[in-house]
């Protein structure tokens, strides 16, 4: 996972379930290799850290049922119109503590 490239939910979803830049999604990589992909401890742990805001993007697109590109790009929208803007780091932190998304579909 780029740590460099993706700055927004709607890249990190992009990454993650179709590619970027020529390279195989992280889905897919890590269903073919597992966690055996993440060279080190510091990819795992910011590949963990970035699977939180993929897991919430497929939480709620089951629950809203909707397309999981729609809510990353509601995800986008909420950190580019919140009070202070949000990055892709504070979104994990504000997921993580459950402090609750108010996005609507």
């Amino acid at each position: 996972m780029s740590r460099t490239t993706i700055s927004t939910v709607t890249d990190l979803w992009r990454e993650y379930s179709v590619g970027i830049g020529g390279r195989p999604s992280v889905q897919s990589q890590y269903e073919v290799k597992g966690r055996s992909w993440a060279k080190n401890d510091s990819e795992r742990k910011h590949y963990q850290r970035r699977m939180i805001v993929v897991k919430e993007i497929k939480q709620l697109a089951l629950e809203y049922t909707v397309r999981e590109v729609d809510v990353a790009a509601r995800l986008d929208e909420f950190c580019r119109t919140s009070s202070e803007k949000i990055s892709l780091s504070r979104l994990q932190d504000i997921i993580k503590s459950n402090a609750g998304l108010d996005l609507q579909f």
